[in-house]
Parts: structure tokens; sequence; C-alpha cells
């Protein structure tokens, strides 16, 4: 019989034959092939599932790319005043920050003591705000 030495090396000795976990690659029914083939397909499923999330991925921000580039189309065509519907926003309301409607608009509501349509906060001073029309 031949026996590993500490060293690594091969010798014949006369011992008995002790099992020891040998892969069988002939036997496909062996626990460890039963492992390593259970594994590559745990492998197989894992790949296939990132390569799904990734072209999850991949819709979800070409979706958000469109949407915040039909949000921006939309902003820059609505900035309509929500009291009068007619001119462009042009006023910033001091005290709460609304950019809600036009200078004429926001003057009418400082003076008669109205207050912001969007919040209900009092108006104390009415910015007028240019916008920048190159973009």
């Amino acid at each position: 019989m031949f026996a590993s030495s500490p060293a690594g090396s091969w010798s014949s000795q006369d011992t008995e034959v002790t099992s020891s976990p040998i892969l069988s690659v002939h036997n496909p029914q062996s626990p460890e092939m039963e492992l390593i083939s259970g594994m590559k397909s745990q492998i197989q499923q894992l790949q296939l599932e990132m390569s799904l999330l990734r072209d999850s991925v991949k819709t979800c921000l070409d979706a958000n790319a469109s949407l915040q580039q039909s949000v921006h189309r939309e902003n820059r065509l609505k900035r309509k005043c929500c009291v009068c519907d007619k001119t462009q926003v042009e006023a910033v309301l001091y005290k709460c920050g609304h950019m809600c409607t036009c200078l004429k608009c926001a003057n009418e509501l400082q003076w008669s003591g109205g207050k912001c349509p969007i919040c209900r906060a009092q108006i104390i001073d009415v910015v007028r705000v240019f916008f920048d029309t190159r973009t």
C-alpha cells in the first residue's frame, strides 16, 4: 500500500487502507459531485437574476431620465400664474417663498391683504423674478 507522509511524498507501507474523502469524478452520484452540480445551478440562477436586475435598473434609469426631460419641458411651458392663468409666473411671495403668480396678481394679492394661493401664508412682500430665457 502507498500512503502519504507528512512531507507530502508517497511511500510503501503495510497498513490498512482507510477511507478518505476522495472526489470521485467517475461517480456522478457522489455527494461531492452533487454539491458541485447544485452550486453550479445556483450560480447560473444568480447570474440570470443579476442580468434581469441590470435590465430592470437600466429600464428604470431610462424612464427616470425621460420623465425628468418631460417635466422640465412641461415646467417651461406651464409657468402660468395660478391666479389669472394667463401671464407667466414672475413673482416670489415673501414670506412663504412660493413662486406661483404673475407680478400683477401678486401685487393685487398683497395690497388686498390676500394670502398665498398655495399655502395661505400672509404675503409680506412681492419679489419680481427674472428667468434666464436661454435654457
